[in-house]
């Protein structure tokens, strides 16, 4: 997901994934990233009282859709961080 990062800094949610323990495998966790960033700019007020949440494209059924959440909720409102 190198993509998402600015100036060698990970993302908000990247780093909101990792602290959450929202990480999936090679397939999910960029989909939901992705799809997380793409809901979040489309509904910035919306990070704390909802979620991009689980997507039936990526991994609806994987464990850790609770610490998916979490994840998106925790850092969602954080803007990307610039140099």
């Amino acid at each position: 997901m190198e993509g998402l990062e600015q100036d060698g800094k990970l993302h908000p949610l990247q780093e909101g994934f990792m602290a959450e323990h929202g990480l999936q495998c090679g397939y999910c966790t960029p989909g939901m990233l992705m799809t997380s960033v793409a809901f979040l700019k489309k509904n910035p007020s919306r990070p704390r009282t909802t979620s991009a949440g689980p997507s039936p494209a990526t991994s609806a059924a994987a464990p850790a859709t609770v610490n998916i959440v979490k994840s998106i909720q925790a850092r969602g409102g954080q803007a990307p961080r610039s140099a």
